[in-house]
């Protein structure tokens, strides 16, 4: 699976092009990204650091920064943070579409089709 686009919620703190949303890229995460977070002595210490250091290892790209550290992530918004991480984990799951769907009570809700991923 190959790397997938998205657009900050907030963006703020990050530069993009004139006139545009702050957008980037993020690539699907591998094992070998999942042993290095693992060794990591911050995430060790803080469980809360799993996510950032595992975000600055998969985001290849957001607004005009291309190179992405735990630093970069660590900038983020808490609305912009949640997105991300809410994309990552639709990314390495196979998300491929939310499809409405009602059931026969009339309640109406969001049927995800899967691919799985990588991870």
């Amino acid at each position: 699976m190959k790397s997938r686009k998205f657009t900050l919620p907030d963006g703020r703190g990050f530069s993009a092009e004139l006139g545009t949303k702050i957008s980037g890229e993020m690539r699907p995460a591998k094992v070998k990204d999942f042993i290095a977070v693992q060794r990591d002595s911050r995430v060790k210490e803080n469980s809360g650091a799993l996510y950032v250091s595992l975000l600055s290892r998969v985001v290849e790209k957001i607004g005009t920064e291309k190179s992405i550290t735990t630093r970069t992530i660590g900038r983020l918004s808490p609305a912009d943070f949640t997105f991300l991480v809410d994309f990552f984990n639709e990314l390495n799951h196979g998300v491929l579409q939310r499809v409405p769907v009602s059931c026969s009570c009339g309640e109406e809700f969001l049927w995800e089709l899967h691919l799985p991923g990588e991870v």
